[in-house]
């Protein structure tokens, strides 16, 4: 055999296992949809309910109520309602989708810098986990693996083209990078690890004689792409000046911590979940009592970030002479991906985004570290043809510890009861047409039922919450029947009826399960819009 043929001959073959990952993923990714997490919050069913505005003629640019988010998920729901995909697992085939692209992103980085076989393992490893970034692979309504598989597409893109000097390809940097960020603001962070690897490297092709002109048209013609891919961001910002910017940077949780505070949950609580050692939670409560109860693995986490430090401070020559890199004609793509995670660990510091509570054990703003996964596998599992066999064991033995506490956090996640859609059949008998309550029951109610139930959000002191589609009010105040919809014996309830009672309203209270349906007759009070 010619060693033509036996090249290609390997090429068929690794094709053949990057495809076999990913069939793998979806495999996992779809399991997990189908015990855990098919039924959608109110959130999630926001794509549903955008997917069938879209098809009526809609064109969204940003998620309802907000301008930031952008809208292909919701757009690629439609197209699978289109092309006749129903039921609550049609809301989770798009966020699959971008979740494989950005394995195949991350395969095809860590061939670029280290080769075949330690691209695959980072295929492998993403296949099974971690726990959190599994979550947001099959959620959706979030956009976060969207703008990494966008993002990291355009890093590998960037790092061919400055190894090739292919500078026509920068139009597909730019382009990738526009839609990144028009997906997720996250993707900051990647323009700035995509910008420090290519400004050297551009600078010096001008200087050069040969080629200038061409690199000046391939400047050019990436400026026009990345304007095109950003075009959604831009239309709504002309329309809405800066709404974006604004929006972002007065952002503020119900309940926030100090930057000190937020620096040392950064390490100590989302370090073991973005190593898929700890699962994640969004109450930081639930996340202390769970490490209490699995102390061993809480230790071993910790024990795994101190070896990585150990790692880091053993090979600090090499990563300087990384970054030192980033000022030669060709920088090393390691110091680009450190540059990429200091500027994500920066802005997610400094910002308002690690002030919510729940931002260190649910650590969904740091998910783009996992585009990483190459440097982290090289470091800790060496080339096999340089290292002993004791390193090569211990290499192995974290791989498998990785993989194989990914699998096991990923298998705490509990299924959810469908406790709404017998409730929105009970109200829908009952000819009630909008419902008043809180923000992650009415939504859910308004996507069961096909938007026959019209969702009010209404705020714990009965004033109009986060309803982030405006129409719904209208709609709501036109109704001729609604209804108070409330958990029993929440504060919203005690407060609704003694609102009620100093108005004198005339209704009728019904407990079904765990809820209390208040059927208004004449009541247009205590939160309700007037006809």
């Amino acid at each position: 055999m010619s060693s033509s043929d036996a090249s290609a001959r390997g090429r068929t073959v690794y094709a053949a296992r990057v495809i076999g990952i990913l069939l793998l993923a979806a495999l996992v990714r779809w399991q997990l949809v189908v015990r855990a997490y098919l039924l959608p919050n109110s959130d999630q069913a926001m794509v549903g309910l955008m997917a069938r505005h879209i098809l009526a003629g809609e064109r969204p640019i940003f998620y309802w109520g907000q301008p930031y988010n952008g809208t292909l998920e919701p757009y690629l729901t439609a197209l699978s309602y289109r092309l006749g995909a129903g039921g609550d697992g049609a809301l989770h085939l798009a966020p699959i989708l971008c979740s494989l692209l950005f394995v195949y992103a991350v395969t095809l980085l860590g061939q670029l810098l280290y080769g075949r076989r330690l691209a695959l393992l980072c295929g492998l490893v993403l296949a099974f986990g971690p726990a959190d970034l599994m979550a947001y692979s099959v959620w959706p309504g979030y956009s976060y693996l969207q703008a990494m598989a966008f993002g990291t597409l355009a890093f590998a893109v960037a790092l061919a083209t400055v190894r090739s000097q292919r500078w026509w390809q920068l139009s597909l940097v730019t382009l990738l990078l526009g839609l990144a960020l028009w997906a997720q603001p996250l993707a900051i962070a990647y323009v700035a690890g995509v910008l420090v690897l290519l400004v050297v490297p551009i600078r010096h092709a001008l200087r050069a004689a040969r080629g200038r002109i061409a690199v000046l048209g391939s400047l050019v013609a990436a400026g026009l792409t990345g304007a095109l891919g950003l075009a959604p961001v831009l239309i709504a910002n002309a329309q809405t000046p800066l709404a974006t910017l604004r929006f972002l940077t007065s952002r503020h949780g119900p309940t926030q911590i100090d930057k000190l505070e937020a620096a040392r949950r950064a390490v100590a609580w989302a370090g073991p979940v973005l190593l898929g050692i700890i699962p994640p939670f969004e109450d930081p409560s639930a996340f202390r009592h769970y490490i209490q109860v699995h102390l061993f693995s809480y230790l071993l986490a910790l024990g795994v970030l101190i070896l990585a430090a150990v790692l880091v401070i053993a090979r600090w020559s090499t990563i300087v002479r990384w970054l030192r890199s980033l000022l030669s004609p060709v920088p090393a793509g390691e110091g680009a991906l450190l540059m990429l995670a200091f500027s994500l660990c920066a802005g997610y510091l400094l910002s308002n985004w690690s002030s919510s509570q729940w931002s260190a054990s649910d650590p969904r703003y740091l998910l783009p570290l996992y585009t990483l996964l190459p440097l982290a596998l090289r470091g800790a599992i060496p080339r096999p043809e340089s290292a002993g066999r004791l390193r090569r064991a211990a290499g192995a033995a974290l791989l498998c510890l990785l993989v194989g506490m990914g699998i096991a956090a990923n298998a705490v996640a509990a299924p959810t009861v469908d406790n709404v859609r017998p409730l929105a059949a009970v109200l829908e008998t009952q000819g009630i047409r909008a419902v008043y309550g809180d923000y992650w029951l009415v939504y859910r109610l308004a996507y069961v039922s096909d938007e026959r139930l019209i969702p009010v959000v209404l705020a714990p002191d009965l004033t109009l919450g986060l309803n982030r589609y405006s129409p719904y009010l209208a709609q709501a105040r036109a109704s001729r029947h609604a209804a108070w919809v409330v958990s029993a014996g929440s504060v919203m309830e005690r407060d609704l009826e003694a609102c009620l009672g100093n108005y004198h309203a005339s209704t009728r209270p019904t407990r079904y399960g765990s809820y209390v349906i208040i059927d208004a007759i004449h009541a247009t009070s205590c939160g309700m819009l007037a006809p």
